[in-house]
């Protein structure tokens, strides 16, 4: 689209400048190409900014639907972290409900 309307622009300012060359005083013909650049550069303009209208809508939607991120779960080491609590020095953690592996027995 962009190289279709250089190649009109392009061809009016040759057009403009061989009516000028010639003698054409009255100016109609350039007036008209005039009107019909500021036209195609309105429609080009109007393009565009629907063009980003849609895009920021097509964001906007893609926002919305992506899940909620949820923060990761911590991971906390040591008897805090285990399954079934410390063994009575607080440092060694059970292996089972009976805490079986601590020094005591408990």
């Amino acid at each position: 689209m962009v190289s279709l309307l250089k190649r009109i622009l392009l061809e009016g300012i040759v057009q403009g400048n061989a009516k000028d060359v010639s003698g054409d005083v009255s100016g109609e013909g350039r007036d008209e190409k005039n009107i019909l650049v500021k036209d195609i550069m309105i429609k080009y303009l109007i393009t565009i900014v629907m063009a980003l209208f849609l895009i920021a809508v097509l964001l906007g939607i893609f926002a919305l639907l992506e899940p909620k991120r949820r923060a990761p779960r911590v991971t906390v080491h040591g008897c805090l972290g285990s399954r079934w609590g410390c063994c009575p020095d607080r440092i060694t953690t059970k292996e089972d409900p009976n805490g079986t592996n601590c020094v005591n027995g408990r």
